[in-house]
């Protein structure tokens, strides 16, 4: 988690930690990932992750489920504090207009009710980030 929040990583940590725990009675939580996008690196693994596809600003939690008219969740976490950046509020604003609800989360609770809501349908308890 270099040059990320800790608290943000270890909240998201506990967030998925949850999901895996409920993988038995709800199956597609095996289906929620993470993409390294952020962090320190040495410039040479950088630029290699960005040939590779690396991209800033990639939410942090991306659950590919498609409920209803949405085709996924997308989920940043963020510290009590923490601002979305430009290159995140482009992927959110991007992921939106391509039928995901995309929310931040500014703690394992926030994510778990997020995940919860998203997987029941209940979108409008999600506190989506406007396109």
């Amino acid at each position: 988690m270099a040059g990320r929040n800790q608290t943000e990583g270890i909240e998201q940590a506990k967030a998925v930690a949850w999901a895996q725990s409920q993988i038995a009675t709800v199956p597609e939580y095996r289906f929620l990932f993470h993409t390294p996008n952020g962090g320190a690196r040495n410039p040479v693994v950088a630029q290699q992750l960005t040939a590779m596809g690396v991209r800033r600003g990639v939410p942090d939690l991306l659950w590919p489920l498609h409920r209803s008219a949405k085709h996924g969740l997308a989920i940043e976490m963020k510290s009590s504090k923490g601002a979305l950046t430009p290159e995140q509020k482009e992927w959110l604003s991007y992921l939106t207009g391509q039928g995901w609800i995309c929310t931040v989360a500014r703690s394992a609770q926030e994510a778990i009710e997020a995940l919860a809501a998203y997987h029941a349908g209940a979108f409008d308890s999600i506190a989506c980030v406007a396109p």
